[in-house]
């Protein structure tokens, strides 16, 4: 049996490559989701906070909690402090930099130099005067 080489009818299928890319692509443009905003909204720490929501879905600042005796109460919501603003905590902060710098830089190779037969390379460094 042959070894290596390119096979007839192998490999992904035409088009099966970026089907889930697609899809993903899809559904977020579908809720107006977009990556790079949703990063830069994390690196900025504006996003909304999402606990103290109304019935239109914006922050409100204030939760309902039960006190002991049963009753209801409105209090600041202890998710964002009144700020309606979500705390981000740093390894979400991080993880939002490292997505978004794959959008915004290039990724560099390691590339290793070498001299002659593989070893070091060798410098030759001239200082000249002048008076």
């Amino acid at each position: 049996m042959p070894r290596g080489g390119r096979r007839p009818n192998s490999g992904p299928k035409k088009g099966a490559k970026y089907k889930n890319t697609k899809l993903a692509r899809q559904i977020a443009d579908s809720m107006g989701v977009n990556a790079i905003q949703t990063f830069c909204i994390i690196l900025q720490r504006k996003a909304p906070c999402g606990t103290c929501i109304d019935k239109d879905g914006k922050p409100t600042g204030k939760t309902w909690a039960r006190a002991e005796d049963g009753k209801d109460y409105q209090r600041v919501c202890q998710s964002c402090w009144g700020t309606l603003l979500e705390r981000v905590d740093l390894p979400t902060w991080l993880k939002a930099a490292e997505g978004l710098a794959k959008y915004t830089y290039t990724t560099l190779k390691a590339v290793e130099h070498t001299g002659e037969d593989g070893g070091a390379i060798e410098h030759e460094v001239t200082v000249k005067y002048l008076k």
